[in-house]
């Protein structure tokens, strides 16, 4: 299960370099309060559907879309340090990624309920960051502890 989540946590990080993308091409901010607000209580509402915690679920989206910001930021930074021009076909982010992050979230609620009995365990929360350190070894240390700090001792 900490593997799964792991992987998920992964692919919607992988979702947040397609979103650099079109941010880069259209200017829009990274940070976009009022759509993070509404992904937070989609998440949520979706997580007690599963019985969740919704103070476990609310950090956990939130961590998640922090991380998201900081793939975006690094590579607008590493973008404007090369000069790089527009992308030729980036993703639209309504048409194309959002369903995406839909369908993720879905997933991810589905992990967190496969492991609901488990969230508070100290070993639980062990094995999903040594797993988040595996799936996310190609990213920033301040991307991982972003997207991992849910699980951290003490959280």
């Amino acid at each position: 299960a900490a593997a799964i989540l792991a992987g998920l946590i992964a692919a919607r990080l992988g979702l947040a370099e397609r979103v650099a993308e079109a941010k880069w091409n259209s200017g829009q901010p990274i940070a976009d309060p009022p759509r993070e607000a509404k992904v937070v209580v989609a998440f949520v509402t979706r997580a007690a559907g599963h019985d969740l915690p919704p103070g476990f679920a609310r950090a956990f989206i939130q961590a998640q879309i922090a991380a998201s910001r900081l793939v975006q930021s690094e590579l607008h930074a590493a973008w404007r340090a090369a000069g790089r021009g527009p992308f030729a076909a980036p993703p639209d982010l309504q048409r194309d990624l959002r369903p995406r992050f839909d369908a993720l979230s879905q997933a991810l609620v589905e992990a967190l309920a496969a492991a609901a009995g488990t969230l508070e365990q100290p070993a639980w929360r062990a094995a999903v960051t040594t797993a988040g350190a595996a799936a996310l070894a190609g990213r920033s240390a301040a991307v991982r502890q972003a997207a991992l700090a849910p699980f951290a001792p003490g959280s």
